[in-house]
This record gives C-alpha cells, sequence and structure tokens, in this order.
C-alpha cells in the first residue's frame, strides 16, 4: 500500500459514520496531496454550511497525530481558532500569534511586529476560515502598519516557507462575507493564490445526511443556492423546523432571557447590520433583562473594538500577544471610575473566554461603548492624543515624547462596545449556540448579493437555534 493510500485509509478509520462520494473525493485529494514532492503546492478547500468540512478536518488531524506527522492549526481570531481547537480536537491559534513576534531593532519600518522564526520542517499548516483573510492587514486588524509588511496572505506564507517541505491547507467557504474593501476573499481564489505555487483546489457543497434534518443549514443552503445563481432576491425562510424561530419584538426579551438561561450569556448573540442598531438592543438587554443600572459592571461582556498592544506585552504569561479588534471579555471587577481629558474611563480586571479565561487589568475607555461608530473618531483620537501630549511636555525632543503618549495608560486604554448584540462582521468567525438575526432590511431597501452573503454568514453563526426576529410575510414561505 502506498503512502498515499495509508494516510487515506487512516482518515477514512477516524471518521465517527461513513463519509460520503464527496468526502471521499476530497479524502483521497489530501492524501495525494500531502505525499505530493511540491513543495510550492497550495491546497485550498471551500466547504459550504452542513457539507462536513469541519469532520474532514478531524478526521485528517487525528490521523497526522497517530502518524507522528507535525500540524499547525491556525484560524484569523481568537474565537475562530477555538472553534477549530473544538472540532480538530487539538490546540489551535491565532495567525498573528504564531507569524509574528514583537518587533526588535532593525525590522519593517511603522511595522511593530515582525515575521517570526519558523525551525518547522515537514509540517502541514491547517488554516481556517479563510474567508476572512485578506492582503491588506488593516481588513483584520484597523491597523495595517503594526504587523509586518502590511500583506498577512504574504507575511503568513513566507512565515510557512522559511522550513522546508511544509504544506498549506486553507479551510473557508465563499459563500461566507467577503474581507472589509473585497468583493471576494482572495485566499480562497484559486486565481489570487496560484502566485504562491500550484494550487489544488476542492468544494464541498452536498450537505451531509446527518445535517439533513437542521432548518438551520437547510436555510443556509438555499441562501447559498442563490448566490451560486447570481439571484439577489428576498429569500424564503422555512421554519417548519425545531431549531428556526419566527419572533416578533413582544416575544424578544423572555426568549433572550430563556436562551441565557439554556445556553448562557457567552453561547447566545445578537446579530444586527449596525452599531446603532446594536447599541439600542445592548440596552435593552442590560436594562430589560440583565437588570443592570450602572454604566458598567461585574458580568458584563464586552468586545474589543480596536487593536491594543499596551497590556499584554506587560505579561510575560500572556495567552495573547496583543488584544485583538473583536476579541471578547467579561467584566470580572470594576475598581474605578476617572473624568480626565474629556473623556470617561474604568480601571478593570477582564477575562477573556477564547484564551482559557485569562485575566488582566486595565483602563476601559468608556466612551465607546454607547457610540454609533465603530470605535472612537479620528476626531476623538487626535483629540484625546492632543490632551495627554500636554502631560509630557517636559519631554523636548518630538519622537520620545511620542513614544511616550503612545505608551500612556489613558492613551492606551482599551476601546470596547457591550456584546450582547454585535454586527455580522464582528461575529465572522465564531459560533454560538443561539443566534437572534436582527432584520435585515429596511423600507424599500432592495436585496442584493452582497446582502445575501450577510444573511447567509450570520445564519451560519447559529449551531442550536436560529430566531428570525421581525421579519415580515416576504421572508417565509406561503402556508409555512
Amino acid at each position: 500500500m502506498s503512502l498515499s493510500s495509508h494516510i487515506a485509509t487512516q482518515i477514512y478509520s477516524n471518521f465517527a459514520f461513513a463519509p460520503t462520494a464527496e468526502q471521499k473525493k476530497l479524502i483521497d485529494a489530501l492524501a495525494e496531496y500531502l505525499t505530493s514532492g511540491d513543495e510550492s503546492a497550495v491546497f485550498l478547500i471551500n466547504g459550504y454550511a452542513g457539507t462536513g468540512k469541519t469532520t474532514v478536518i478531524g478526521a485528517l488531524v487525528r490521523t497526522l497525530r497517530q502518524m507522528e506527522l507535525p500540524c499547525v492549526l491556525m484560524a484569523p481570531t481568537g474565537r475562530a481558532a477555538k472553534v477549530m481547537s473544538r472540532y480538530a480536537g487539538a490546540d489551535a491559534y491565532t495567525i498573528h500569534k504564531t507569524i509574528y513576534r514583537e518587533r526588535t531593532a532593525g525590522g519593517a519600518e511603522g511595522s511593530k511586529f515582525d515575521l517570526n522564526f519558523n525551525k518547522s520542517n515537514d509540517t502541514l499548516y491547517l488554516i481556517d476560515e479563510a474567508s476572512m483573510l485578506t492582503g491588506r492587514a488593516a481588513s483584520l486588524s484597523g491597523d495595517g502598519s503594526a504587523f509586518g509588511t502590511g500583506d498577512l496572505i504574504e507575511d503568513m506564507f513566507d512565515y510557512i516557507r522559511l522550513g522546508r517541505n511544509n504544506k498549506v491547507i486553507l479551510v473557508g467557504d465563499q459563500a461566507q462575507l467577503p474581507p472589509v474593501g473585497y468583493d471576494y476573499s482572495p485566499a480562497l481564489s484559486p486565481e489570487y493564490m496560484a502566485k504562491y505555487g500550484t494550487v489544488w483546489n476542492f468544494t464541498l457543497s452536498e450537505v451531509v445526511r446527518q445535517q439533513s434534518d437542521s432548518g438551520i443549514l437547510y436555510n443556509a443552503t438555499e441562501i447559498r443556492g442563490m448566490i451560486e445563481a447570481g439571484f439577489a432576491d428576498i429569500p424564503q425562510f422555512s421554519v417548519d423546523f425545531p431549531d428556526v424561530v419566527r419572533l416578533d419584538g413582544r416575544e424578544l426579551i423572555d426568549e433572550i432571557d430563556s436562551c441565557y438561561g439554556r445556553y448562557g450569556q457567552s453561547e447566545t448573540a445578537i446579530i444586527t447590520r449596525s452599531n446603532k442598531r446594536a447599541n439600542h438592543y445592548n440596552q435593552g438587554v442590560r436594562r430589560t433583562i440583565l437588570d443592570y443600572d450602572e454604566e458598567i459592571g461585574s458580568g458584563d461582556m464586552l468586545m474589543v473594538v480596536k487593536n491594543n498592544y499596551h497590556y499584554v506585552e506587560r505579561d510575560p504569561n500572556a495567552k495573547m500577544d496583543f488584544i485583538a479588534n473583536g476579541d471578547i471579555a467579561r467584566v470580572h471587577r470594576i475598581y474605578k471610575t476617572r473624568e480626565k481629558y474629556g473623556f470617561h474611563f474604568a480601571y478593570a480586571e477582564l477575562e477573556f473566554p477564547d484564551y482559557d479565561d485569562y485575566s488582566l487589568e486595565c483602563w476601559l475607555l468608556l466612551d465607546v461603548l454607547h457610540s454609533d461608530a465603530p470605535s472612537l473618531s479620528r476626531e476623538q483620537q487626535s483629540r484625546l492624543f492632543l490632551a495627554v501630549e500636554q502631560d509630557y511636555a517636559e519631554i523636548k525632543q518630538k519622537g520620545k515624547r511620542y513614544k511616550a503618549v503612545l505608551g500612556d495608560e489613558f492613551y492606551s486604554a482599551l476601546q470596547v462596545k457591550f456584546a450582547y448584540a454585535i454586527t455580522c462582521h464582528k461575529a465572522q468567525g465564531g459560533q454560538w449556540s443561539a443566534i437572534f438575526l436582527d432584520v435585515m432590511l429596511f423600507g424599500d431597501e432592495l436585496m442584493t448579493l452582497e446582502l445575501l452573503r450577510w444573511l447567509y454568514t450570520a445564519v451560519t453563526r447559529a449551531t442550536e437555534r436560529l430566531y428570525l426576529v421581525n421579519y415580515d410575510e416576504r421572508f417565509f414561505v406561503e402556508n409555512e
């Protein structure tokens, strides 16, 4: 038996059930790829929701571990890495934590993190949620100059190929939202990825038998079919499944409260199209369900809305290299609040569920909590900088004064919003047991392919229960 056949047989043996014909083709192709001699080859797996791509990857990872073949698992965000760790049965890390290290003298100009050293050879690098990856780091981090060359995909391949005979498999879903600023997902595009070598490309499109009774996947598949056909019209949801529920505003509070009790706050999320509507929901949840009167308090769930490099670099035991835009945190304790420089701050202890409840103490910038903007505006950021700079007026050298301001604990305060309701871009890469999906069309707004991708991405964030909140009759099958 050839090595390729042996690997394929081992992957089959790690399936909990018989693989479909399509999955068998993928497994055979993966085994052939892993034993090929082409060091420049890259394997793209485009797997739609419910097609079993995570099952295949989980079986592949177990096989490699049994054969003692090295494998590195990566994902774009902390939550996506946690999801990957769960289904693969092995530790996964963020791409940034794996491929970058804090800058040393002589690094790329303007960069805070340089490419890390990689001494791994004959290693498979598996990257999940590849639809989120872009050549422009700004799309992921909001701070493109902070990492390497500013091109995440390029840096990732440069890092991987510092070693010899390393393989790369990119896994994702082309029907999901592409990165901000793109109308496609470059890391899943054979044409785009051809510059990195020979492209092996496989699409899983058949929903597996075990998933056929899922209303979430049934509706997601219907939406995906419209996207593939380029048919920009209002989809017809079927609610003839126990896991898909049509809901109006009068029932919303009771159902959210019920899901908090059944799944927990960290496993329940509201997804909406704008920060303004997310703010409205967040205020309602805190006031009506959680009975919080204070501006922020212990137990509050927060989402980071701007990268922060200040706090973890002081902690040698930190489980992240920086606090990333999109990371989820839970408030453990509020120590004090303070008005300073015309802004409102709180000193708090936070826990990060997606990083094994890693905790740290930091200043929070509370002005962002209720803002309809994604984070502090440029004008506000400039105003804060100039106000803090006055405290360092005794430093005459401009460069040193600038560095002092950047290291100031108030200027470096963590920018956060409440995380009970979030936008779809913030939710991408994560999964929740229960998703409350806010109405998506307003007034005479027309459906577009971009909105269908938004809807598909939002629907597929739910694993157990999907609530369609305030959707009108146009969205439902007649006589449903």
